[in-house]
């Protein structure tokens, strides 16, 4: 397809879709403002009161992945790179990521009773980690929500006959209103009427396109031979299995010290509903994500065929990856009736706006609560709702602006993952499983994990001398993130081990130099419980640490957690 082509098939306006979408629009608004009429709490904003039923955890948890990553970055990256691609990190990697959380980490941290993730930084190793923590949260989300800000682009150039900055524009703040307005019973039950929606609408999309390209599920990964294995290209076979596994981080391990999957998780009426909900989203999403993988098969399939003379498998010279993800919605729009086209299109704005909506929460809950609250001490309890309600809004207005920097999705939504995960990961694994975990073991990882990676990842990107990709992903052939989570991991081990004198000695570091500010001082109330109720003997991190006091860099010496 040239160039002029592909221009063409954008900022076209498609009657039949965009008389569908703009009422499923109002309807997501409505029920999110419907829902919001239970919103009265802080509580209330972040996590429903806990009060959400099952079956809504599961399509939360399943919708928080299912966005434009899934919907047109997988696909796009199934088509361009095949099975050993990115779709190694989404969906395999979102899914095991879903299953991981819950059997490791749901139930642990449902029962210590916490309004946010951070929160149990600060309760582990004191505010200071609490504080950093939300700061590494904070910018992983502004780069996951610019991803599905840019698929919203891309869907409404192809629809309503805009430029993509205008109809993201729109859609941004579509979801602002109703995420505003309700917080976590918003999304949660929007999140529930499109993953349904989701579901079904694949399902008939699948089945359309199936029909008429005479190309089954099984047939189209036959065709093109499709299995998962590491880079065949890569000498190095070591470095090619390390790379490999790295894909399955980005997300598998990556989102598991976020926001969005623990205000979702805690949610949840009691641990139980927390942890099966998580491994039942898990398994609903990998089923579900098929089928956007079929449609990348298909997509190479008909590329192929319209540029190689109709032979769809012995083209040289076919280079998908110079495409954007519209690709997809170009090939599908040629190959499906009108009415199947506007199912499949409510399906992926669907997709995209419960994964969009969970981030913008999740980033202004932490703004608000872990950030600007502990800066504030004088700002009542009373206007917390108020406070990450405006946080809502500015931080959904940065990750718009944060669009203009880069146009795929996949990559906006690999490095957020890599971000989190090698900023948060050892210190959170730790801090549950392991006794001697200390604040300083956790802070040294924190900063060396976070630094490693955005010099590794910059030098990769200018250095292609040094086996840089010019992506940043790979330096001397091995993946950034994997060079980053073992100096994490070294780090934190280290600092965790130290002699006792030597940790004192940095604690009495960190204390002089920002000990003395509001933001980092350990103060009493300064964490919200959601059950006021003593925590349980197993559950005896938080009493050590608010009994503890002292020090805004105090020691972590309680025991883990950890309690099934």
């Amino acid at each position: 397809m040239s160039e002029g082509a592909r221009d063409g098939a954008r900022d076209t306006l498609d009657v039949p879709v965009i008389s569908f979408m703009i009422p499923y629009l109002a309807l997501n608004l409505a029920v999110g403002l419907y829902a919001a009429r239970n919103t009265r709490t802080i509580t209330d904003f972040v996590l429903a009161g806990r009060r959400l039923p099952f079956f809504v955890v599961v399509t939360s948890m399943f919708a928080m992945f299912f966005g434009a990553e899934t919907t047109l970055g997988a696909s796009y990256n199934m088509a361009a790179t095949g099975l050993s691609g990115d779709v190694v990190a989404d969906p395999y990697g979102a899914a095991l990521c879903l299953i991981v959380y819950g059997l490791f980490y749901a139930m642990p941290l449902y029962n210590t009773n916490n309004l946010t993730l951070s929160d149990f930084y600060c309760e582990r190793y004191g505010p200071k980690l609490g504080v950093f923590s939300a700061v590494i949260n904070t910018i992983g989300y502004l780069l996951w929500t610019a991803g599905q800000i840019i698929g919203l682009g891309v869907v409404t150039s192809r629809t309503w006959g805009v430029p993509k900055e205008v109809g993201s524009l729109i859609c941004t703040a579509i979801i602002m209103v109703y995420t505003f307005r309700g917080g976590m019973y918003a999304v949660a039950w929007t999140e529930c009427l499109e993953s349904v929606v989701i579901v079904v609408c694949l399902i008939v999309m699948t089945v359309e396109v199936g029909g008429r390209t005479q190309t089954g599920w099984a047939e189209a990964y036959t065709r093109f031979d499709e299995t998962m294995a590491p880079d065949p290209e890569l000498a190095d076979r070591a470095k090619a299995w390390l790379n490999h596994f790295a894909l399955w981080a980005y997300l598998g391990i990556g989102s598991v010290p976020s926001q969005d999957i623990y205000e979702r998780m805690n949610s949840a009426m009691n641990a139980q509903h927390a942890r099966f909900g998580a491994l039942v989203a898990g398994v609903a999403y990998i089923m579900a994500a098929q089928m956007p993988l079929y449609f990348g098969m298909i997509a190479r399939a008909k590329y192929n065929a319209d540029n190689c003379a109709g032979d769809a498998l012995g083209c040289e010279g076919v280079d998908i990856s110079e495409l954007d993800e519209g690709i997809i919605l170009d090939t599908l729009n040629a190959l499906v009736s009108p009415g199947v086209r506007v199912v499949f299109y409510a399906a992926l704005v669907s997709a995209i706006l419960s994964t969009a909506s969970g981030t913008m929460l999740g980033a202004g809950v932490l703004l608000t609560v872990n950030i600007v609250r502990p800066a504030l001490p004088s700002v009542p309890d009373s206007k917390l709702l108020l406070m990450s309600r405006i946080a809502t809004v500015v931080f959904a207005t940065c990750a718009y602006a944060f669009t203009f920097t880069g146009e795929r999705i996949s990559d906006f939504v690999n490095i957020s993952s890599v971000w989190l995960m090698v900023g948060l990961f050892w210190p959170l694994t730790f801090g549950l499983y392991w006794s001697r975990a200390t604040a300083v073991g956790a802070g040294f990882s924190m900063f060396t994990g976070a630094a490693s990676y955005t010099v590794l990842f910059l030098v990769a990107r200018n250095d292609t001398a040094r086996g840089g990709d010019g992506d940043g992903f790979l330096l001397y052939e091995l993946d950034t993130a994997t060079w980053a989570m073992l100096l994490a991991l070294g780090a934190f081990v280290f600092g965790s081990l130290m002699p006792t004198a030597w940790q004192g000695a940095v604690d009495g570091a960190m204390d002089r130099a920002l000990g003395w500010m509001p933001l980092f001082q350990n103060r009493a109330g300064m964490i919200i419980k959601v059950d006021q109720a003593p925590l349980a003997a197993g559950n005896a991190i938080s009493a050590k640490t608010a009994a503890a006091g002292g020090g805004a860099f105090t020691r972590g010496t309680a025991a883990p957690m950890v309690r099934f």
